[in-house]
Parts: structure tokens; sequence; C-alpha cells
């Protein structure tokens, strides 16, 4: 998600065209005879994800035009970070992760949800999209459409996301 541009200068993560292309780093560093998997999705087919694009483009602008779709002004840093980003306000994949615990402890907090949970057992963002991937399951969806959302070029993949959310 942190990788993921507005252009194409990475090749790898980026929209053109109203079309979100995607090549999963596994994919690129696998050694697979077809080459890397390459993903697509028509942003007019999926006006949620085209809206959360357009919205990252006005941000791109508010930002000195920062070429990635999850960006913010950073709130303080470390000469580390600093280093590691190509633009002031690219976000680390760390931030995603910390902003989604962030968020979870207000819901916590506001609805008491998971409140007799210890911190090492709150879901993070990938129990959650794993869930997310156990639940269109469930409710009978496409295998290859929850396949090709969650990005997985191989059924096994989608299915170890699957398993395990009985409880």
């Amino acid at each position: 998600l942190a990788s993921l541009r507005l252009d194409d200068v990475d090749g790898s993560y980026f929209v053109r065209d109203n079309v979100l292309h995607v090549v999963p780093k596994k994919s690129q560093t696998r050694k697979r005879k077809a080459g890397p998997s390459r993903l697509r999705w028509d942003l007019r087919e999926h006006p949620v994800l085209a809206a959360l694009i357009q919205e990252a483009r006005e941000d791109s602008i508010r930002y000195g035009r920062c070429p990635y779709v999850i960006s913010a002004l950073p709130e303080r840093g470390t000469m580390r970070a600093r280093n590691a980003k190509k633009h002031h306000a690219q976000v680390l994949p760390d931030y995603i992760s910390k902003q989604f615990a962030k968020v979870r402890a207000r819901v916590i907090e506001e609805t008491e949800l998971f409140e007799d949970y210890d911190e090492k057992e709150l879901p993070g963002i990938h129990e959650v999209r794993a869930l997310g991937s156990w639940l269109l399951k469930q409710s009978k969806a496409d295998q290859k459409a929850v396949q090709e959302l969650m990005a997985h070029t191989d059924e096994k993949m989608t299915a170890m996301y699957q398993s395990d959310h009985e409880e």
C-alpha cells in the first residue's frame, strides 16, 4: 500500500488511464515461468476505489505533488525516516500499521469492542484483510473475484488467508 503511486515511474504500483496496476513484490522476487503477476483494476468498475484515488490526487496537490496514493504531512520525523523517503509526504509501511492501531484503539475506547483482549490478541491490518476474505467466501462470493481483490496470484494463497476464522 505504501508503494502505490499515482504515476507510472515505479512500474510496479501505479494508476494510469483509469486503471490501477499492481505487480506484487513477492511476485517479482519469485522465479515464475510466466514472469511476475500483473494485476489490474479498472476504476470505472470500482467506484469506491476510484473515489479514493481521486482523493489521493487532491492530497497530492496539497502536499506538493506527492506521487504516492497514501500520503501525509509528517508531524515529526527521524533522520532515518527522512532518508528512506523519496518525497516528504510519502508514508512508510509502518505508518499504515501504526495508523490502523490508532483507529483500532479509538474504536475500542468508543465501543468497548475487544475490551477483554490483551494487546497481542488484537487484530492487525492483515488479520482484518484476511477476515474480509473469509467473510466474502462465507457470502458465496466468486472465489476468483476474491482472489483478484486480495491481489493473490494463486488460489492456494487466498484459501490460506480464508482459513481459521470460524472462531
